[in-house]
């Protein structure tokens, strides 16, 4: 990626969250209206998160281990996987956001080197963050599934604002810090790390 085409696209995402911020107070609770406890549309939205949780990491780490260079992939899917989510609760520390449900007028509020054992661990989204992580590495390995694993991310991380776990702007922050380290990914360890799989490796 051209650095102007990765700043065009940061700006891009930058404005989305500054869009997400002014719009959570009303988008958040129109979605939790119309997503309640019962409705037909909860579980479809955990259904998309449960296609892309923590278990379809190990789903493509075994994948991995079939092809012939499994070392030098592992280590960089790994390393990715890694970095994002220590970034992730670095992030959390540091921003101290209280969740929807925190009490003591605390919720929404960045407190700044908040407590997570107090909810104080909002943004980003973890869970957010596993899902498009997940469709960013797949859509590497799997090239033909990206137009159908980002949408269903998307409605995964949803799924964390209609349960009232997150907010809007929670899940948008992951969603690019999820994508910042799957082209970090690539900018260290080369795109021959992250192989179409379904090509026919060549041996090394």
């Amino acid at each position: 990626m051209k650095p102007t085409t990765f700043a065009v696209l940061a700006t891009a995402w930058l404005g989305l969250l500054v869009v997400a911020f002014v719009v959570e107070p009303t988008f958040d609770p129109w979605l939790q209206s119309h997503a309640p406890r019962g409705s037909w549309l909860r579980p479809v939205l955990r259904g998309c998160y449960a296609v892309l949780d923590v278990p379809t990491y190990f789903v493509l780490g075994a994948a991995l281990l079939l092809h012939p260079r499994r070392v030098r992939l592992l280590a960089a899917y790994v390393a990715t996987i890694a970095a994002a989510v220590a970034a992730l609760h670095l992030l959390k520390f540091v921003f101290g956001r209280g969740r929807p449900m925190t009490g003591e007028g605390l919720a929404g509020e960045f407190t700044w080197f908040g407590d997570p054992r107090l909810d104080l661990d909002s943004f980003p989204s973890g869970h957010a963050l596993t899902a498009f992580l997940l469709a960013g590495l797949a859509g590497l390995y799997l090239p033909q599934t990206r137009w159908l694993l980002f949408p269903i991310a998307a409605l995964a991380a949803l799924s964390r604002v209609a349960t009232e776990m997150h907010y809007l702007s929670d899940v948008v922050a992951s969603m690019g810090l999820a994508l910042f380290f799957v082209w970090l990914g690539l900018r260290v360890w080369g795109r021959e790390a992250f192989p179409s799989l379904l090509r026919s490796p060549a041996r090394p």
